[in-house]
């Protein structure tokens, strides 16, 4: 009965997972007005919760057909690992983007290329990939597969070192992920106090007297307020994203905290270990996979772009439907 409970709850995610990240995907592809960089690691979390989802569906029959076994497992951790990891590095690399565009007050030319966006999303898959096939040498070798334990990476299936490590791996990511936050807000605040000082001088140059006037000086505040317009423009983007991305961290804390701690309480501190039951440690990748869910709905309501993208998607459906309608309705009158 257990497993069947597995099964359907590993379904309801796939479910989730699978269509609200399919709609973020399409969606993204809408956004014209966010920086390209950002939309290539928005889709990066995109995809790697998709991943994520295709892997519970699978695993979901797997469960409710009772054909899981140590092989299937293992791939199963194997492979969640690797999505779990880009999709936290994907949070990393925005933070560094916008961090990187903050410093350099780069209005309309992004520190980060698309091109180098792309490669550097492709490395992160890479480099987890990496690390999830060192762990079938830090296999342990008495595991056997249990039913009542299920699939679980602390269930005895690495040893212990392999454990830690890749604990101590996503914790170190947290870490940088925060200091870049506080530099990020840091250099938004300085961003925008440049920005007023800025609109300060040209207000000055606006105000002054005739007898003061240098030659060019219309044509050289006229430069100054159209550079002051993109650099206000530039700025709001930022802040849309920081204030998005913060979403995402306050939601990655919650999810991914619990699970990282009681892994490692659970594998090193064996009178410990007795506290924590199959139910805690189900309710924490619950957990996780509420924050996998929450990015379209922080993406609805902190990103307007998003939202008109969301709304073409919708129209565009309903003038297809429409369209079908009519072309049905001249067939019959055609027929008739």
């Amino acid at each position: 009965m257990a497993v069947s409970v597995d099964g359907i709850t590993h379904l309801i995610l796939a479910v989730s997972l699978v269509s609200s990240n399919v709609t973020i995907s399409v969606a993204l592809r809408h956004m014209r007005r966010v920086k390209t960089t950002t939309v290539v690691f928005l889709a990066q979390l995109a995809i790697s919760n998709l991943f994520q989802g295709l892997l519970f569906f699978i695993s979901a029959l797997i469960y409710l057909c009772h054909a899981f076994d140590g092989i299937g497992c293992l791939m199963w951790v194997f492979l969640t690992q690797v999505g779990s990891g880009s999709y936290v590095t994907g949070i990393l690399f925005i933070y560094l983007d916008l961090c990187l565009s903050l410093r350099s007050m780069s209005v309309g030319k992004p520190v980060i290329s698309t091109r180098k966006a792309v490669a550097m999303a492709c490395a992160s898959w890479l480099v987890w990939l990496s690390w999830g096939v060192v762990g079938f040498g830090m296999l342990n070798t008495k595991y056997t597969y249990d039913n009542e334990e299920g699939c679980l990476m602390v269930s005895g299936l690495y040893r212990k070192e392999y454990i830690l490590i890749t604990a101590m791996y996503f914790i170190i990511i947290f870490i940088v992920i925060l200091v870049f936050h506080v530099l990020s807000y840091h250099e938004l605040t300085k961003s925008r106090k440049e920005l007023l000082r800025i609109q300060n001088v040209e207000v000055g140059n606006v105000n002054r007297p005739e007898g003061q006037t240098v030659p060019d000086d219309d044509r050289r505040s006229d430069n100054g307020r159209e550079d002051a317009k993109k650099k206000v423009k530039w700025l709001k983007k930022n802040e849309v994203v920081l204030r998005t991305i913060t979403l995402i961290l306050v939601m990655l804390i919650i999810g991914w905290y619990p699970v990282i701690i009681t892994s490692v309480i659970v594998v090193y501190c064996d009178r410990c270990a007795a506290i924590i039951t199959k139910q805690i440690i189900y309710v924490t990748y619950v957990l996780v996979a509420i924050q996998y869910n929450s990015n379209g709905v922080i993406y609805l309501i902190k990103i307007k772009e998003f939202q008109q993208a969301l709304r073409d998607l919708c129209h565009g459906c309903h003038a297809s439907q429409r369209r079908v309608g009519s072309d049905v309705t001249v067939n019959v009158r055609t027929i008739a």
